[in-house]
């Protein structure tokens, strides 16, 4: 073999090397952006959640009052006659 050679084999095997690690450091990235967006599916899933439960206490917050009022009106309508 001539030095010719050898260093082409030489400068092969470190590129398949490089390869291998990029192709390990891209895949390690792309698990790390799943579980990033995993984590902020879960996250948004919460808040709407707790969206949900906020507007279902304000519905029956409003439908009490609503009530209260009517009870009143019916109360003073009742004394005025």
């Amino acid at each position: 073999m001539t030095d010719i050679q050898i260093l082409g084999i030489a400068i092969g095997g470190q590129t398949v090397v490089v390869l291998i690690g990029i192709a390990g450091g891209v895949l390690y990235s792309n698990a790390r952006i799943t579980d990033l967006r995993d984590s902020m599916n879960g996250r948004f899933d919460d808040m709407n959640r707790r969206f949900d439960d906020m507007s279902k206490r304000m519905d029956d917050l409003r439908d009490l009052l609503r009530s209260e009022v009517k009870r009143l009106e019916e109360r003073i309508a009742h004394t005025l006659r």
